[in-house]
């Protein structure tokens, strides 16, 4: 697996921009999501990029991504402020689910969606802000919209009362946000449950990755982290691309035993 993890790595150190970011693929240009996760893949982050770039969603990915980067606190400290002031809207209760809870959407000003939630909450939670409000009320959003089958679709769990299917990468964020709150407790359970049936029916990289992610997050054995393995390419990279090559080697690392930004140590307030 060690062997595996340095040809992911080096892909990736030999497929930086001039100006120290990741794109999405080899020669794109500089974004903030794969070059954030670079950094939880244990490359040095871009702080120089970084703090020159409005980050957009992604930079709620930033306090959790470099919370083991040397030098990164000044962009964690912006991002945080910055998902602090960008919940979206509450509504009123829909009989579906409780449409009062905040939470963030891709876009300020928007309804709130699971992904954008999960990544405030890791947020919040690597920057010791276990306790806050927001990040309270964050956990209450995906506890309320997780979906009757155990998963979490992209935003609402059901629509004038018809179940909506989950989404193996909406519920892989999820449960990342939900597992180190004092114990897996039966949501996440049931959570890992479904993502594993669900991987297994159609085991994408992005859905292996986060499956891998969890298991190390619930101290499963990483199954998932194996299959992640044998779907490396000769070159060292996952489907040619920056962002899913550094979300493997994240999932590599994690079952490794090194230190992974995205595992944060498991908290002692109540279990979801």
């Amino acid at each position: 697996m060690h062997a595996a993890l340095e040809r992911g790595r080096a892909w990736l150190r030999a497929h930086v921009g001039a100006d120290g970011g990741w794109g999405y693929g080899p020669g794109h240009t500089s974004r903030p999501e794969p070059s954030l996760l670079a950094a939880a893949a244990g490359l040095a982050a871009p702080l120089a990029w970084l703090e020159a770039h409005d980050l957009g969603w992604a930079g709620r990915l930033a306090p959790t991504t470099l919370r083991l980067q040397p030098d990164a606190q000044a962009v964690r400290r912006r991002e945080l402020s910055r998902l602090l002031e960008r919940r979206s809207e509450t509504g009123a209760g829909t009989g579906d689910f409780d449409a009062s809870l905040p939470a963030w959407g891709w876009v300020q000003g928007t309804a709130g969606w699971t992904e954008p939630t999960a990544h405030a909450l890791l947020a919040l939670r690597a920057a010791g802000r276990h306790d806050d409000r927001a990040a309270q009320e964050a956990q209450a959003f995906l506890l309320d919209r997780q979906g009757a089958d155990g998963g979490w679709n992209y935003g609402n769990p059901r629509i004038l009362g018809q179940e909506l299917q989950s989404a193996p990468v909406a519920t892989g964020w999820a449960l990342l946000a939900l597992l180190g709150l004092g114990g897996t407790g039966e949501p996440c359970a049931q959570g890992l449950a479904w993502l594993a049936d669900s991987t297994a029916a159609l085991p994408t990289v992005h859905s292996l990755t986060l499956l891998g992610l969890a298991q190390a997050a619930a101290g499963r054995d990483a199954t998932a982290a194996v299959a992640v393995q044998a779907r490396q390419r000769p070159d060292g990279s996952w489907r040619g691309r920056c962002d899913l090559t550094a979300l493997a080697c994240a999932t590599l690392a994690a079952a490794a035993g090194e230190p992974c930004a995205l595992l944060l140590a498991p908290h002692s307030g109540s279990s979801p």
